[in-house]
């Protein structure tokens, strides 16, 4: 399944996850995770956020950067995902931070690519994959991805010392 807007609808999609949803719901709770989702779009957000969910991790959402960075204050996570084009406080700018405030944080990168006008960066999903690896991120994910993917990568996060 892609994780896109349009696949959001937990009711209507219930009965196409659910055999996948048990599947990770009996993993152990040694297992779970506190994960920060940050991502401008409240249906791409809600939509990680409920497959984090699903598999045993608990999550919180930010939409920027700044809300991000704020919620990774009050009680630190595991792991961020982070999308890299957002307004008011970017990804690649809430990465920096996240080092220099909390080095060694886990971070998965996430973007749909391209240049977003709402957002300052002119970043090209070729050079976002550079930068954010010189910035010390786990993951880039490209949008749209599939639910193993960003599992995969969760996992691979955790895995990392």
């Amino acid at each position: 399944m892609h994780l896109s807007p349009k696949h959001y609808n937990a009711r209507s999609n219930a009965s196409r996850v659910c055999p996948i949803i048990c599947r990770l719901k009996h993993r152990s709770p040694e297992a779970m995770a506190r994960i920060i989702v940050i991502d401008d779009d409240h249906d791409v957000r809600a939509l990680i956020i409920y497959e984090l969910e699903a598999a045993g991790h608990e999550v919180r959402g930010a939409r920027n950067g700044l809300e991000g960075l704020a919620l990774h204050r009050q009680a630190r996570a595991d792991v961020v995902v982070t999308d890299i084009f957002m307004p008011e406080k970017e990804g690649i700018e809430t990465i920096r931070d996240l080092n220099e405030e909390f080095p060694g944080t886990k971070v998965i990168a996430m973007s749909g690519g391209g240049r977003d006008s709402r957002a300052k960066s002119t970043f090209t999903a070729r050079e976002l994959r550079v930068v954010a690896g010189e910035l010390g991120v786990v993951a880039v994910l490209s949008k749209p991805f599939e639910t193993r993917e960003l599992l995969s990568s969760v996992a691979s996060a955790l895995d990392t010392p």
